[in-house]
This record gives C-alpha cells, sequence and structure tokens, in this order.
C-alpha cells in the first residue's frame, strides 16, 4: 500500500458519476446538511468564504501569502473547509452507528493490509489504538486523531502549509495520556 491522493481524485470522480451530482453539492446534502455541520463546504480557491483563514507558507525566514492554488486540480482530495464546531459534529457521527452503519465504520477505523490504513484513515494499535490522518494545501496543515479507547480526538489545524500539525498533536495528545494515567 502506498498512499495517494489520486484514489480520493477518483472516489470523487465515481460518487459524481453515480449520483449525478457535483463533488461538492453531493458532500452539502449528503453529509454537512444532515449533521448540521452549517459551516462546512466545498470551495474552489476564487470562491470568498465568510471568516477564512488566510493561508501561509515560510519564505526565506518570513512569512508571505500562500501561491494561488487552482483547487478544481484536487476534487476529492481537499478543498473542504469548516470550522471547529463542525468538526465537532462530524467526529461526534462517527462515534458510534448512526450516520454510518456499524459495519462502514468498522471497515472505516480497520487496518486493511498491506500496511496500516483503513477506508479513509491511518490505524495504529501499538502502544494503544490511534485513528489519524494528516493533510494540507497550499498554505494550511491539519492532522486529527482518535482515541476511541480514551473517548477523545485532538485536531490541530494550522494556517501555515509547512506547521507541525503532527508533533503538536502528538504532544498533546501525550500530555491527556499522562494526566489520565497519572489520575489512576
Amino acid at each position: 500500500m502506498a498512499y495517494t491522493n489520486t484514489e480520493y481524485y477518483l472516489l470523487a470522480w465515481i460518487i459524481e458519476r453515480v449520483s449525478g451530482e457535483k463533488y461538492g453539492a453531493y458532500l452539502a446534502g449528503h453529509i454537512f446538511t444532515r449533521l448540521k455541520m452549517t459551516h462546512s463546504g466545498f470551495a474552489s480557491s476564487l470562491a470568498i468564504i465568510p471568516d477564512m483563514a488566510e493561508g501561509y507558507t515560510a519564505e526565506e525566514g518570513r512569512l508571505r501569502h500562500r501561491d494561488y492554488f487552482d483547487r478544481s486540480l484536487e476534487v476529492g482530495a481537499g478543498g473542504i473547509y469548516t470550522t471547529t464546531d463542525d468538526l465537532l459534529l462530524w467526529n461526534k457521527a462517527l462515534d458510534s452507528p448512526g450516520f454510518l452503519s456499524a459495519r462502514s465504520l468498522d471497515l472505516m477505523f480497520s487496518a486493511h493490509p498491506p500496511g496500516n490504513y483503513g477506508y479513509g484513515w491511518f490505524v495504529d494499535t501499538t502502544p494503544r489504538r490511534r485513528i489519524y490522518h494528516e493533510g494540507g494545501d497550499p498554505g494550511f496543515a491539519a492532522f486529527e486523531a482518535r482515541y476511541p479507547d480514551q473517548h477523545f480526538v485532538i485536531v490541530v489545524l494550522s494556517n501555515l502549509d509547512d506547521a507541525p500539525v503532527r508533533d503538536n498533536g502528538q504532544r498533546l495528545a501525550d500530555h491527556l495520556l499522562n494526566e489520565a494515567a497519572e489520575k489512576h
């Protein structure tokens, strides 16, 4: 298994062909609206999203606005915007069957050999179960890790494209796990 975004481009294409809807409209109608994620969507690079963060990159020791990026090139592998409140709704929907079936959740959160990738998530089981994904666009970086046995999720978002979101997420998790261990 070698992770690439190509599979997500293909998945978006399949969704459009099977549903007869554009990818963004499909997400809006079948995910965001159903979960009441009112501040989430899929946007082109030219869309103006109220209160959306500006993306930055570091160059020669200084910050600058990110380069223009044609989001139409990544349909299925990026281009979604959201808020922390909506991310919480999304994560609650993934905590138990309802929005998705128990079978779908099991497939999503279980590694499928070769490798440690489920349906859209990396899965670690050692030293504890962690389900995670990292991603980014020019000017942005994100990391999400779910710890189902400890019942918490960590999301690190940055509007700096090379921010150490995975490292920061791991430090937060270590702190929470150590704090929980000290209480017992």
